[in-house]
């Protein structure tokens, strides 16, 4: 398995703390054979936890490569 990368776009709310407005994939990596779980820390120390979407193709360099991560 080759591991992804991604970046967040955090944004501040009114209450003092935090929420992701956009993830963007910077690798999709490939050869995930299941959805993973994805942990994103926060700028306030908290985090959000979400499952990615996984894309599967004949390709075995892109094969089992992050499609998509929803918050």
């Amino acid at each position: 398995m080759c591991a992804a990368g991604w970046t967040l776009t955090p944004i501040a709310c009114g209450n003092g703390g935090y929420t992701v407005e956009a993830v963007t994939i910077t690798t999709a990596g490939h050869g995930y054979t299941s959805p993973p779980t994805v942990t994103i820390p926060l700028p306030d120390g908290t985090s959000v936890t979400d499952t990615a979407t996984v894309a599967y193709t004949s390709d075995v360099s892109t094969n089992g490569s992050l499609s998509a991560i929803t918050v």
